[in-house]
């Protein structure tokens, strides 16, 4: 099992399947929050629906064409942050969300800047990036506080909710990433 300690009260880990009923609470939990801004939440109701993104995430590390993580808080999970990766191109793209009650504490930017190093280093990719929908001002404030370049906006791009929205990008090179 994939484990990498954040923090002291902080991991990222692979998903197992032992995971599925209480990633179904966390996603629950935050339904409202995750509908409003990633599409994903929309079909992701059921156990079998969690199982399938975990088998996914499984598969998907094993070629790798992404890293799919859970973040886990004292043996918690409270969230999740993933890369899916673009080997061909040399790129990653960072994806996250955080349990409303976890906000504010700098999580998700140590996740993010963990796999930035990782991405950089190990897999020496030459690009990464964050892409939110205009309006996600604290997805927006990640990419920022980690030194992301505002690249430009996709105009209705990306799908939230019922509707087509403009889609922020945000980029940074491995020459202009300091390590941690």
């Amino acid at each position: 099992m994939l484990r990498w300690p954040i923090r002291d009260d902080i991991e990222l880990r692979l998903p197992e399947e032992k995971d599925a009923d209480e990633l179904l609470e966390a996603i629950d939990r935050n339904r409202d929050r995750l509908e409003e801004w990633l599409h994903w939440a929309h079909s992701t109701h059921t156990r079998e629906d969690v199982l399938s993104f975990v088998r996914m995430a499984r598969k998907d590390f094993q070629k790798p064409d992404a890293l799919h993580l859970l973040i886990f808080e004292r043996g918690a999970i409270i969230g999740s942050c993933g890369m899916l990766l673009n080997e061909v191109n040399s790129f990653g793209e960072i994806g996250y969300w955080i349990d409303a009650e976890c906000t504010g504490k700098g999580i998700v930017t140590d996740c993010c800047r963990a796999l930035l190093d990782y991405g950089f280093g190990e897999l020496r990719l030459n690009r990464v990036q964050i892409r939110c929908a205009t309006g996600n001002a604290r997805s927006a404030a990640i990419a920022k506080r980690l030194g992301f370049q505002h690249e430009g906006t996709h105009r209705q791009a990306i799908r939230t909710n019922d509707r087509l929205d403009d889609e922020e990008c945000y980029g940074v090179l491995r020459s202009e990433w300091v390590k941690g």
